[in-house]
């Protein structure tokens, strides 16, 4: 009845879905995250995942495990370490589940699609859906293919190609079905208010008397004579036969979402945010996996695209979801020193010597801009009026809509040194070492501030709460609510140096 924190959890990104099959855990999550597991306590990252894009479902079938994931992404692996793409893409509709039986997989996604495969290879569209609802999960027991999801909705299928309503699902329209299982001779289906269905079946569905928690489920699956239940604040419920259920205790100091659950090697094994993997022998106690970081130095910081991105010394890149757990890069394409990053139009930009430039649409692989067209160190970015700008040594700044084709501005306004650049109130403005603040509209055409305030060393700026801040040498700062006539504050509090 005891749960274990797991060794090593190789990732700290989100896990969605995880499996078992060859003598291995397998779990999978965004960004083409594929890690694996033989005893579901110390993890190593699959050698290749085929795919970048987010894979939210995984299972073990014909000798291979199959995974599914956005943009109809489907990748196949005989041993969880290596993976390829499926022979050809049947749609670009997201998938969220995928199962076996019946000597096929079956994958279900947006809109009702549903795939199946003979081999997790070639896939094809079933003949009929009977629903166009979002499907999430899917399970194949006693003969038939279930699948829930939007609104309460229930299919069910003996072949996996024609498909039909269940004639009871006992759920109603605000339902959000997200995982289904089979075991103990029942299906059993959990929802986002914590309601649990069964059916015996696949097509009349009853409540279960009692789901034990009103938390987000949103997986569920049977092993050592128990159904296990896991969802938001690391809730976790049991059932031996699907109708009466109990809460267990919360994960010790642990408040994450658990998305998927499998049984396996005589142990359950959960995942869920932030790279989670748990494991137990009876489902009672749980604790989280530990995650390293970096020890380079690190300069700049941003939240974008539901991370952290952190960059610094010889190229180093650290990403996270909580600002706690963090992991290096898969790429960073640069050993260059990176003294700023920012995020928008969904990507990350990255500045840095040299001229330096890259760019990354989740902050883990990135590329070198296409041509950053300056030589010269950049210190710091920042994004507005649907550009990004970049400032740095000799009064360079340079602008770019993509982030990765660059232009010079055409008149930077200055000679001296920029530390670091800020969007507010419908202008750029960017500080100078030991000179005037400059400011500009578009980031290509820009003036010297009308009063500076100051004859100090600036080297951070930022806007909020209706006002520009810049902070400097000797405890400086400076303040201004349109970024051309500035007040010096009347105490810092300091007189250190403000980076």
């Amino acid at each position: 009845s005891t749960w274990q924190e797991a060794a090593s959890g190789a990732t700290s990104i989100w896990l969605s879905g995880v499996v078992w099959g060859n003598e291995r855990f397998v779990a999978v999550g965004h960004d083409g995250t594929i890690v694996h597991s033989g005893d579901g306590s110390t993890w190593q990252q699959a050698a290749s995942s085929a795919t970048s894009e987010w894979l939210a479902g995984v299972a073990w079938g014909n000798d291979r495990f199959v995974a599914v994931g956005a943009l109809g992404t489907i990748v196949y692996s005989s041993d969880g370490n290596t993976w390829r793409e499926a022979a050809d893409r049947v749609t670009s509709e997201q998938l969220y589940g995928v199962t076996w039986g019946n000597d096929r997989f079956v994958a279900v996604g947006h809109g009702g699609t549903i795939l199946h495969s003979n081999d997790g290879s070639t896939w094809q569209q079933a003949a009929s859906s009977a629903t166009t609802e979002r499907l999430i999960g899917v399970a194949w027991g006693n003969g038939r293919f279930v699948a829930v999801g939007r609104d309460g909705t229930i299919v069910h299928s003996s072949g996996g190609s024609t498909w039909q309503q269940a004639a009871s699902s006992a759920t109603t329209e605000r339902l959000l079905l997200l995982g289904v299982t089979w075991g103990n001779g029942r299906f059993v289906a959990v929802d986002r208010d914590g309601t649990i269905v069964h059916s015996s079946n696949g097509s009349t569905w009853q409540r279960a008397a009692s789901s034990a928690t009103t938390a987000w489920l949103s997986g569920v699956t049977w092993g050592n004579g128990r159904f296990v239940a896991v969802g938001w604040d690391s809730r976790i419920t049991l059932s031996a036969d699907g109708i009466n259920w109990e809460e267990v205790s919360p994960i010790d100091h642990v408040l994450l979402r658990l998305v998927g659950v499998t049984w396996g090697n005589d142990r359950f094994v959960a995942v869920g945010d932030r790279g989670t993997i748990v494991y137990s022998s009876d489902g009672s106690t749980w604790r989280e996996a530990a995650h390293s970081a970096t020890s380079e130095s690190l300069l700049g910081v941003t939240w974008g695209n539901g991370r952290f991105v952190a960059v610094g010394g010889d190229g180093t890149i650290v990403h996270s979801s909580d600002g706690s757990t963090w992991r290096e890069a898969a790429h960073s394409a640069t050993s260059d020193w990176l003294f700023g990053v920012a995020w928008n139009n969904g990507r990350f930009v990255a500045v840095g010597g040299d001229g330096t430039i890259v760019y990354s649409s989740d902050g883990s692989t990135w590329r070198e801009a296409a041509d950053s067209i300056t030589s010269e160190s950049l210190f710091g970015v920042a994004w507005g009026n649907g550009r990004f700008v970049a400032v740095g040594v000799r009064g360079t700044i340079v602008h770019s809509s993509d982030g990765n084709t660059w232009r010079e501005a055409a008149d930077s306004a200055t000679p001296d040194w920029l530390y670091g650049v800020a969007w507010g109130n419908g202008r750029f403005i960017a500080i100078i070492f030991d000179g005037p603040i400059v400011h500009s509209s578009d980031g290509n055409t820009w003036r010297e501030a009308a009063d500076g305030m100051t004859s100090e060393s600036l080297f951070g700026v930022a806007w909020g709460n209706d006002r520009f801040v810049g902070v400097g040498n000797r405890g400086t700062i400076v303040y201004s609510s349109d970024g051309d006539r500035w007040k010096r504050a009347t105490n810092s509090a300091t007189s250190n140096p403000l980076h």
